[in-house]
C-alpha cells in the first residue's frame, strides 16, 4: 500500500469513529487485518472501507457517504493549497525561500490534508513556524498576491483599467 493510501485510510477510519459508525477497537482490528493482507506483486492491500463493510460494521451506503465527505473535505483544503502555491512563487521570486523548500512545505501540507488533520497550516504559517521566513516577508508576499488577484479578476470581468460607470 502506498503512503498516500495509508493516509487516506487513516482519515477514513478517523471519520468513521468520529461518526460513531465503528468503535476504536473495530478500527484497530480492521487496520491490523489490513496490515496482514498479502500485498505481493500484482496484489494490493484491501482498502480499509472494504474491510469495514466485509465485517458488517458499516454498510455500503455509509462507506459511500464517508468517501464522498472525505473527498469533499480534501477538495476544500486543496483549494487553499492552490493559493499557497501562488504565494510560494512570489516568495521564490523575491528570494525569500528557495523553490525546493516551498515544494517541501507544500508536500507536508498535502500529507496533512490527506490524513484529515484539522487546522492544516497555510504555507506562510509553515515557513514562519520553521524559521524560513518572517511574518513580514509573508505579509508582503500575500499583499502582492492579492493585488495580482484583483487585477486578474478585473481583466476577467473586463473592468481592469476601465473608468467607473457613469451615474445616470
Amino acid at each position: 500500500m502506498t503512503d498516500r493510501q495509508t493516509r487516506l485510510d487513516t482519515f477514513l477510519g478517523r471519520m468513521a469513529v468520529e461518526r460513531k459508525l465503528v468503535t476504536d477497537a473495530q478500527l484497530r482490528e480492521a487496520l491490523a487485518e489490513q496490515g496482514r493482507d498479502p500485498a505481493g506483486p500484482g496484489r494490493s492491500t484491501r482498502p480499509l472501507g472494504t474491510i469495514l463493510v466485509a465485517h458488517g460494521w458499516i454498510t455500503d451506503a455509509q462507506l459511500v457517504a464517508l468517501l464522498e465527505e472525505q473527498q469533499s473535505r480534501i477538495s476544500d483544503l486543496k483549494s487553499f493549497q492552490r493559493e499557497d502555491r501562488r504565494l510560494g512563487k512570489i516568495l521564490v521570486h523575491r528570494g525569500i525561500a528557495p523553490d525546493a523548500l516551498i515544494q517541501q512545505c507544500l508536500r507536508e501540507q498535502a500529507e496533512m490534508i490527506e490524513e484529515g488533520r484539522k487546522g492544516v497550516p497555510r504555507l506562510g504559517e509553515l515557513l514562519i513556524m520553521n524559521g524560513y521566513a518572517t511574518a513580514e516577508d509573508v505579509r508582503r508576499a500575500a499583499a502582492t498576491y492579492l493585488v495580482a488577484a484583483r487585477r486578474t479578476v478585473g481583466i476577467v470581468e473586463g473592468t481592469a483599467g476601465a473608468p467607473p460607470p457613469a451615474d445616470e
